[in-house]
């Protein structure tokens, strides 16, 4: 059976957020997990990611895109082995496959409705510190469109680590994916949750996998 067969029929279960943001920030932090790419016994590249509802692991592509040994590390310490489905360097977006779930999916909702100044909140794993998720809060400062694609600009604070993180709205919802950061940390972009879904369907269908 072939990998795109054997995931074909998963669909995790979705949280259903309120309006409660310490709600949020513990559902946040439960369900997404710590990635570590081992490309040798000295190197390693951490990062972050969450599973969309059809069982996809996605986060960014440059964590995984030099080839090493990818683990994902869960809330409670579980860990579990981990593999690159697709990619797209050019995006800076990646799917990953896991044997198993452990977590439910987060909900993806749309940035087109969203407007500057709206509060934003970003998860990771900010530079491999031990223990649980970082949470931080912020505002939309603009959109930018690039060659069809939308990124949302934030005043978030944004860190190593935190790559491949969900960007949520403060309802909860997935509106981005945390994609890249000025080196002074005045501003972080993220790809928009309409893009990130354009992206996430075309490598499905490709299983193109780029290093």
């Amino acid at each position: 059976m072939s990998k795109k067969a054997l995931w074909k029929n998963v669909n995790l279960e979705i949280y259903n957020f309120g309006l409660n943001l310490n709600f949020i920030e513990y559902i946040i932090k439960e369900n997404i997990v710590r990635i570590t790419n081992q490309i040798d016994e000295d190197t390693n590249i951490i990062g972050t990611g969450f599973f969309t509802k059809e069982g996809y692991l996605v986060t960014n592509s440059h964590i995984v895109d030099i080839e090493g040994t990818i683990s994902i590390e869960y809330a409670n310490g579980d860990t579990s082995d981990a593999y690159l489905y697709a990619n797209s360097i050019d995006y800076d977006i990646a799917i990953l496959k896991v044997p198993s779930i452990k977590v439910k999916a987060l909900p993806l909702g749309l940035s087109s409705n969203k407007e500057v100044t709206n509060e934003v909140l970003a998860a990771g794993y900010i530079y491999n510190f031990k223990g649980e998720a970082s949470v931080s809060k912020g505002i939309i400062s603009a959109k930018r469109n690039h060659n069809a694609i939308t990124y949302i600009q934030s005043d978030l604070s944004i860190d190593t680590g935190s790559s491949g993180g969900p960007l949520f709205d403060a309802k909860g919802y997935v509106i981005g994916i945390n994609t890249f950061v000025t080196e002074n940390r005045t501003f972080a972009l993220s790809l928009s949750s309409e893009s990130l879904t354009m992206i996430i369907n075309a490598l499905i269908d490709s299983q193109e996998i780029e290093y």
